[in-house]
């Protein structure tokens, strides 16, 4: 058949903008890479063909996630006293990265 559509299905919109959402706020939350979370979070995912078919690549969102990421990234530091967020001196592990502040 010749112009045969298929389109999106009201659910299927909500997916993705569900699963776009979660990427965001682990990029916002993480210091992980952004296309380690992307692929972390395809691979949870279950979505359908049809949605699967139109999600944007981690290279097509990655400018907005990037964007969402230096948001919530301190600013260097202008002068040589400045206070450390908490999620910034503490390790992986949750131990105090910085000995003496």
């Amino acid at each position: 058949m010749v112009g045969e559509h298929c389109y999106l299905q009201e659910s299927e919109k909500i997916d993705i903008r569900a699963f776009r959402e979660k990427v965001k706020q682990r990029v916002i939350d993480e210091t992980t890479p952004i296309p380690r979370i992307y692929n972390e979070e395809c691979a949870k995912t279950t979505l359908s063909t049809a949605a699967i078919a139109v999600l944007p690549s981690e290279r097509e969102i990655n400018s907005a996630f990037n964007k969402a990421h230096r948001a919530v990234t301190p600013a260097i530091p202008t002068t040589q006293l400045f206070d450390i967020p908490d999620p910034f001196s503490n390790t992986l592990r949750n131990d105090n990265f910085i000995v003496l502040d």
